[in-house]
This record gives C-alpha cells, structure tokens and sequence, in this order.
C-alpha cells in the first residue's frame, strides 16, 4: 500500500509540477524591466514604452504595440491569467488587449491582435465597453460599463476543453461585473502559437502581471486513487 501510495503520488507531484513550471510567474515591474519571462512583440507606428514600476504605453493613433511571454504552449495547460490595467479615457485607440495568441500587432487591421488564432479581451473607452474577440476581428458579448479606470482582468483556460473565460473586476472592487466565455476549440492553438500577451495604444498601463497553474481534473483524480 505504501509503495502504491508513493507511486501515485510521485505521477502527481510529476504532473502538477510540470504544469506549473511551464505557466507560472508574476510580474511586478520592480526591476524596471519586462522581466525574464515576457517581451515586446513586433508593434506598428512610432511607440514609446516604459516599465519603470509598470508597463506603459505611449503612443499616437494608429500606433499599437503588445508584451508577450517568451513560452508559446499555453493551449496545452490550465492557468490563470491576470493583470492590473489602466485605461484613459480617449478614441478607440487607447484600448487594452488582453488574451492569448500571437503578441504581433497586425498592421492590416489598425494594429490588433489579431494575428494566429488569438482569443483577446478587448477594454475599448470610446464606446466605453469590454468585450472578447474571436480571432479575425470578431466582436462578441459586448456590455457597457465606465472603461476609464483602473480594473482587474482574468483569463482562465481549460485545456480539455479549449474554452476561455474572461473574467472583468471593473474598478478593482474585488467583484466580477462581466462574464464571457469563448470557444477555443476551433482557433488551431498549439505550442508554438499560444503565447499570453497584453498591450494595445496610447495612455494603456499594465501591471501585476501573474500567470497561475490551475487545478487539473486528471491531478484529482489521481490523488483520489492514491488515498
């Protein structure tokens, strides 16, 4: 018994441990730096950028840019994505993305990313809603609410599955005000196009960055056969 029990839980420890290895970290921005596990991605136009205590982003119309993590096999793992955004109040241009996909600004559609098989949160202060976005330009459940502001946002991947759900704390009040979820079953996700990225225009700034290792159904039913 013991020794089935050790086995057991050696699979487990394997399992759970790989996971986390491959998606955790969290990102604060004290180095002044992207850190070791993100950088910028291919952006369009002329753009500042700055991560001194945070990541910010300066630039004009027409000029998008997004930090991305170096792994690129997030498709193939449970976790939970999250970061501190502050959006200013502005055109369609000061937007904020936030997703999984490619971290490439795609200079054929005003900079977004819309590159890859991409599943984004879009956080828009012209029009003033959140919304998520389905690869190729796809708008889907909008909801109103006051952009402008400071807001946590999550995104939370099942891999068995292939679905996404979004997750909006409008103000950082520690509530969810909106809910989406996404299908990503159909996107052609792989490990070598599913990096997590954040960016978007002018006067956007990210941080307290984190990406979490979520509980795995097959880790529990693991541990249930090694009681």
């Amino acid at each position: 018994m013991n020794n089935q029990l050790s086995f057991s839980s050696l699979v487990l420890a394997a399992l759970v441990g790989n996971a986390s290895a491959a998606v955790s970290f969290a990102e604060d921005f004290s180095s002044n730096t992207a850190g070791p596990n993100m950088a910028l991605g291919t952006g369009i136009g002329a753009i500042a950028t700055d991560f001194t205590g945070d990541f910010t982003i300066s630039s004009s119309n027409n000029d998008r840019i997004y930090l991305g993590t170096y792994d690129a096999d997030y498709s193939t793992v449970d976790f939970v994505f999250q970061a501190m955004v502050t959006v200013v109040a502005g055109s369609a241009w000061n937007s904020a993305f936030f997703g999984m996909g490619a971290d490439d600004a795609n200079s054929s559609f005003y900079g977004e990313p819309t590159t890859g098989s991409n599943l984004v949160m879009v956080l828009r202060p012209d029009v003033g809603y959140a919304n998520t976005r389905d690869n190729a330009f796809v708008g889907t459940n909008p909801l109103s609410g006051t952009v402008a502001g400071t807001h946590l946002v999550t995104m939370t991947w099942n891999s068995t599955t292939m679905s996404a759900t979004f997750d909006w704390d409008q103000g950082n009040n520690g509530s969810v005000d909106h809910t989406f979820m996404l299908d990503g079953s159909d996107n052609g996700f792989t490990a070598a196009n599913s990096q997590l990225f954040l960016g978007g225009g002018g006067g956007v700034t990210f941080d307290n960055i984190s990406v979490a290792a979520a509980p795995e159904p097959s880790s529990t039913a693991l541990l249930g056969l090694g009681g």
